[in-house]
Protein backbone atom coordinates (compact mmCIF):
# COMPACT_ATOMS: atom_id res chain seq x y z
CA UNK A 1 0.00 0.00 0.00
CA UNK A 2 1.46 3.44 -0.67
CA UNK A 3 0.46 6.22 0.95
CA UNK A 4 0.92 9.79 0.36
CA UNK A 5 1.07 13.10 2.14
CA UNK A 6 -2.31 14.80 1.49
CA UNK A 7 -1.76 17.46 -1.26
CA UNK A 8 -2.74 20.50 1.44
CA UNK A 9 0.34 21.17 3.02
CA UNK A 10 0.56 24.50 3.13
CA UNK A 11 1.45 26.87 6.50
CA UNK A 12 -1.97 27.84 6.42
CA UNK A 13 -3.29 24.46 6.02
CA UNK A 14 -2.96 23.53 9.92
CA UNK A 15 -5.50 25.48 10.33
CA UNK A 16 -8.34 24.91 7.59
CA UNK A 17 -10.00 21.80 7.73
CA UNK A 18 -9.91 19.86 4.08
CA UNK A 19 -11.97 16.99 2.96
CA UNK A 20 -10.89 13.63 2.51
CA UNK A 21 -13.38 10.63 0.17
CA UNK A 22 -12.71 7.05 0.59
CA UNK A 23 -13.04 3.79 1.61
CA UNK A 24 -11.32 3.10 5.06
CA UNK A 25 -9.46 0.30 3.88
CA UNK A 26 -7.99 -0.34 7.64
CA UNK A 27 -8.34 0.62 11.15
CA UNK A 28 -6.33 0.20 14.17
CA UNK A 29 -6.72 1.89 17.44
CA UNK A 30 -7.54 5.50 16.79
CA UNK A 31 -6.15 5.38 13.03
CA UNK A 32 -8.27 4.87 9.66
CA UNK A 33 -6.52 4.46 6.48
CA UNK A 34 -8.61 5.88 3.90
CA UNK A 35 -7.88 4.98 0.12
CA UNK A 36 -9.33 7.63 -2.50
CA UNK A 37 -10.93 6.35 -5.56
CA UNK A 38 -7.99 7.58 -7.27
CA UNK A 39 -5.87 4.93 -5.40
CA UNK A 40 -4.01 7.15 -2.72
CA UNK A 41 -3.94 6.04 0.82
CA UNK A 42 -3.93 8.47 3.72
CA UNK A 43 -3.46 7.21 7.14
CA UNK A 44 -5.87 9.57 9.61
CA UNK A 45 -5.34 9.70 13.00
CA UNK A 46 -9.06 10.10 15.32
CA UNK A 47 -8.81 12.62 17.58
CA UNK A 48 -10.11 12.09 21.42
CA UNK A 49 -13.23 14.57 20.26
CA UNK A 50 -14.17 12.16 16.77
CA UNK A 51 -17.79 11.79 16.00
CA UNK A 52 -19.57 10.21 12.73
CA UNK A 53 -22.58 11.23 10.98
CA UNK A 54 -24.97 9.04 9.19
CA UNK A 55 -26.63 10.36 6.11
CA UNK A 56 -29.78 9.09 5.01
CA UNK A 57 -31.45 9.58 1.71
CA UNK A 58 -34.85 11.49 1.75
CA UNK A 59 -36.87 13.39 -0.98
CA UNK A 60 -36.97 16.82 -1.77
CA UNK A 61 -40.90 16.95 -0.34
CA UNK A 62 -39.00 16.45 2.83
CA UNK A 63 -37.23 19.87 2.86
CA UNK A 64 -39.08 22.09 5.10
CA UNK A 65 -39.12 26.15 5.52
CA UNK A 66 -36.89 26.50 8.19
CA UNK A 67 -34.45 23.63 7.82
CA UNK A 68 -30.78 24.46 7.70
CA UNK A 69 -29.26 22.88 4.98
CA UNK A 70 -25.58 22.52 3.51
CA UNK A 71 -25.74 22.73 -0.40
CA UNK A 72 -22.46 21.99 -2.41
CA UNK A 73 -23.24 23.89 -5.87
CA UNK A 74 -22.39 24.57 -9.22
CA UNK A 75 -22.61 27.77 -11.50
CA UNK A 76 -25.00 26.94 -14.58
CA UNK A 77 -25.21 27.82 -18.05
CA UNK A 78 -27.49 30.70 -16.98
CA UNK A 79 -25.64 31.69 -13.93
CA UNK A 80 -27.96 30.55 -11.42
CA UNK A 81 -26.43 27.61 -8.93
CA UNK A 82 -27.18 24.77 -9.60
CA UNK A 83 -27.29 22.18 -6.16
CA UNK A 84 -25.06 19.19 -6.20
CA UNK A 85 -27.07 17.14 -3.32
CA UNK A 86 -28.75 18.98 -0.55
CA UNK A 87 -28.28 17.79 2.85
CA UNK A 88 -30.25 18.82 6.03
CA UNK A 89 -29.07 19.17 9.55
CA UNK A 90 -30.04 18.11 12.57
CA UNK A 91 -31.47 21.12 14.75
CA UNK A 92 -28.42 20.63 17.09
CA UNK A 93 -26.20 21.77 14.33
CA UNK A 94 -28.33 24.85 12.85
CA UNK A 95 -26.12 28.04 11.87
CA UNK A 96 -22.85 25.83 11.54
CA UNK A 97 -20.95 27.19 9.30
CA UNK A 98 -23.40 29.57 8.06
CA UNK A 99 -22.69 31.20 4.58
CA UNK A 100 -20.86 30.36 1.45
CA UNK A 101 -17.31 29.31 0.79
CA UNK A 102 -15.29 27.67 -2.27
CA UNK A 103 -15.89 23.49 -2.03
CA UNK A 104 -14.11 20.68 -3.80
CA UNK A 105 -16.40 19.20 -5.57
CA UNK A 106 -15.18 20.98 -9.05
CA UNK A 107 -13.31 24.06 -9.25
CA UNK A 108 -15.90 26.47 -9.49
CA UNK A 109 -18.09 24.66 -6.57
CA UNK A 110 -19.21 26.33 -3.29
CA UNK A 111 -21.13 25.08 -0.39
CA UNK A 112 -23.65 27.49 1.00
CA UNK A 113 -25.33 26.89 4.40
CA UNK A 114 -28.60 28.52 4.97
CA UNK A 115 -32.02 28.63 6.38
CA UNK A 116 -34.66 27.28 3.75
CA UNK A 117 -37.19 30.57 2.98
CA UNK A 118 -39.22 28.26 0.41
CA UNK A 119 -39.06 25.08 -1.95
CA UNK A 120 -40.73 26.33 -5.68
CA UNK A 121 -41.61 23.47 -8.04
CA UNK A 122 -39.81 24.09 -11.61
CA UNK A 123 -39.79 22.87 -15.57
CA UNK A 124 -36.59 21.75 -14.27
CA UNK A 125 -36.45 20.36 -11.18
CA UNK A 126 -37.34 22.31 -7.99
CA UNK A 127 -35.84 25.69 -6.74
CA UNK A 128 -34.92 25.89 -2.89
CA UNK A 129 -34.76 29.54 -1.95
CA UNK A 130 -32.12 29.98 1.14
CA UNK A 131 -31.64 33.17 3.61
CA UNK A 132 -28.18 33.31 4.62
CA UNK A 133 -26.75 36.26 6.40
CA UNK A 134 -29.23 38.46 5.26
CA UNK A 135 -29.58 37.63 1.84
CA UNK A 136 -31.97 35.07 0.01
CA UNK A 137 -30.78 33.25 -2.83
CA UNK A 138 -32.71 30.48 -5.21
CA UNK A 139 -31.07 27.53 -5.89
CA UNK A 140 -32.38 25.05 -8.60
CA UNK A 141 -32.18 21.25 -7.25
CA UNK A 142 -32.36 19.31 -10.89
CA UNK A 143 -34.67 16.26 -10.67
CA UNK A 144 -32.53 12.90 -9.27
CA UNK A 145 -30.28 15.42 -7.21
CA UNK A 146 -29.63 13.28 -4.27
CA UNK A 147 -30.71 14.76 -1.10
CA UNK A 148 -30.00 13.56 2.56
CA UNK A 149 -30.72 14.48 6.16
CA UNK A 150 -27.65 13.52 8.71
CA UNK A 151 -27.46 13.30 12.50
CA UNK A 152 -24.29 12.48 14.66
CA UNK A 153 -24.56 8.90 15.66
CA UNK A 154 -22.77 8.67 19.19
CA UNK A 155 -22.24 4.91 18.76
CA UNK A 156 -21.24 4.61 15.08
CA UNK A 157 -17.19 3.82 14.99
CA UNK A 158 -15.66 3.98 11.28
CA UNK A 159 -15.40 0.32 10.20
CA UNK A 160 -13.17 -0.95 7.38
CA UNK A 161 -15.14 -1.19 3.91
CA UNK A 162 -17.27 1.90 4.87
CA UNK A 163 -17.23 4.74 2.01
CA UNK A 164 -16.64 7.87 3.98
CA UNK A 165 -16.43 11.80 4.17
CA UNK A 166 -13.32 12.45 6.83
CA UNK A 167 -13.01 16.37 7.90
CA UNK A 168 -9.17 16.46 8.16
CA UNK A 169 -6.51 18.92 9.12
CA UNK A 170 -3.29 18.42 9.10
CA UNK A 171 -1.14 18.11 12.18
CA UNK A 172 2.41 20.34 12.55
CA UNK A 173 4.00 17.10 12.47
CA UNK A 174 2.77 16.15 9.35
CA UNK A 175 0.18 13.52 10.09
CA UNK A 176 -3.47 13.93 9.39
CA UNK A 177 -6.15 14.05 12.14
CA UNK A 178 -9.91 13.87 11.80
CA UNK A 179 -12.63 14.59 14.45
CA UNK A 180 -15.56 14.34 12.56
CA UNK A 181 -16.55 11.98 9.48
CA UNK A 182 -19.65 11.01 7.35
CA UNK A 183 -21.40 8.01 6.20
CA UNK A 184 -24.40 7.02 4.51
CA UNK A 185 -26.99 4.76 5.50
CA UNK A 186 -27.07 2.80 2.23
CA UNK A 187 -23.27 2.36 2.16
CA UNK A 188 -22.52 4.86 -0.32
CA UNK A 189 -20.14 7.52 -0.35
CA UNK A 190 -21.74 10.95 0.96
CA UNK A 191 -22.94 13.56 -1.38
CA UNK A 192 -20.89 16.13 0.16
Amino acid sequence: MITTTLALATPAFAQETARLRGEVTSTSGDTVTVTTQGGDSYDVTLTDDFSVLVYEYIEIGDVRQGDFLSIPSTEGEDGRKVAVSINVFPEALRGTGEGETAWDLTEDSLMTNATVGEVVNASDGSVIVVSYNGEDEPVLVPEGTPITEFNIAPDRDLSEGDMAILFVTQEPDGGISANLAGVAEDGSLPPV
